[in-house]
């Protein structure tokens, strides 16, 4: 399965340390990861990654709401065609954007052929899960 992780940076912290943790599992798995960062910061948790074989795509982003991080997430979705996005920390609405210009979903629960959102508080999924409820949308909120 081909998985994105989206975060806006690799400073030091615990959603840092899971997207790190979470890539290297999963790659471990079988998967083909790679990593976006908003920001085109390099940091040691960047750097072990990166020394580990791991892609990373940095977006250049600058402070604030800055809106031209959109198409380029677009290009991105649109090149590595992810099964799974997940989303780290307050890149969501980026995400969402950039799903739904990519032809995905962004937050609808798409088929198959289009990626699908995770983000906390928000998971897009065909089944239910332990914890929470489908709603008639077919978002599964907790």
């Amino acid at each position: 399965m081909k998985l994105l992780q989206v975060i806006p940076y690799f400073c030091f912290g615990g959603a840092e340390t899971m997207c790190e943790n979470l890539t290297y599992a999963l790659g471990e798995l079988g998967h083909d990861v790679v990593v976006v960062s908003l920001f085109d910061e390099r940091t040691e948790i960047s750097g072990r990654m990166e020394a580990a074989g791991v892609r990373i795509r940095y977006l250049s982003k600058k402070p604030g709401l800055d809106m031209s991080v959109v198409p380029k997430l677009t290009k991105i979705f649109r090149e590595e065609r992810p099964d799974v996005v997940h989303t780290h920390l307050n890149v969501i609405l980026y995400a969402v954007m950039a799903a739904r210009l990519a032809g995905g979903g962004g937050g609808d629960c798409p088929g198959h052929s289009q990626p699908v959102l995770l983000s906390p508080g928000l998971v897009c999924a065909g089944g239910a899960q332990p914890g929470g409820s489908a709603d008639g949308d077919g978002v599964l909120r907790p």
